[in-house]
């Protein structure tokens, strides 16, 4: 009798194993078409391993992750996803930190964890987010400005991408409005960044920023920056 409880539970128990593979693999190729079709809109393997791992905390993944996923040869057999890549390369580069970039090289930054909670909810306008739409043809680049609430977005384009010519957009889009429909600009780490203090003090607004390699907690301005490549 013992010995019939025991296999009906290593039974039970193989069966339960063999589900949960099912189910993980279910997951896998829920991520890796997540992962492929946000490629193809232009996000980054950063933002697409924040936000698949806010929506599912229970099967987080890195962004190295991805990018292994990306440049693995059995994967780049069936499809090169290397070109979908902002900054597409044949071959993996090393990751790390230049020195120059060693400490922060934007004055007076201030984190995204100090942003006030309630704009993370969209229920008050004037909160912006930024970004730019770069290209490997050209030194041209595009300017992007979203408001979160309303989600109306801002383009222009700059001949490079530099701090005063990212700036000057920035400012020549926002100055017509409102000093309540311009109260905050959240920015990404780039050096295109560095003058937010001069756009601030034009425009009455202040500045967030995410965290290194954390483009994804802006969220909605990559998302546009999808759209508009």
């Amino acid at each position: 009798m013992i010995a019939i409880c025991l296999i009906r539970r290593r039974n039970a128990q193989k069966n339960e194993n063999a589900s949960q593979v099912r189910d993980l693999d279910s997951k896998t190729k829920n991520l890796m078409a997540y992962t492929i079709e946000k490629l193809k809109l232009g996000w980054s393997p950063e933002t697409i391993s924040g936000r698949w791992s806010n929506e599912h905390p229970n099967l987080s993944i890195s962004h190295e992750a991805i990018y292994q996923f990306i440049y693995n040869k059995e994967q780049r057999k069936q499809e090169d996803l290397t070109v979908y890549l902002p900054r597409s390369h044949r071959k993996r580069l090393k990751c790390g930190y230049s020195r120059k970039h060693s400490k922060s090289h934007i004055p007076e930054r201030i984190s995204i964890e100090k942003r006030p909670h309630y704009i993370a909810k969209r229920r008050q306008s004037g909160h912006w987010e930024t970004d730019t739409v770069v290209s490997r043809q050209s030194l041209a680049a595009i300017a992007v400005l979203l408001e979160r609430k309303s989600r109306i977005i801002h383009l222009k384009k700059i001949k490079q991408k530099s701090y005063h010519l990212f700036s000057r957009a920035i400012e020549e889009r926002l100055k017509p409005y409102s000093s309540s429909l311009k109260r905050t600009i959240t920015y990404n780490n780039g050096s295109e960044n560095v003058e937010h203090l001069k756009t601030n003090k034009k425009l009455g607004t202040k500045s967030y920023f995410c965290n290194p390699y954390h483009s994804w907690e802006k969220g909605a301005a990559p998302n546009a920056v999808g759209l508009v490549r």
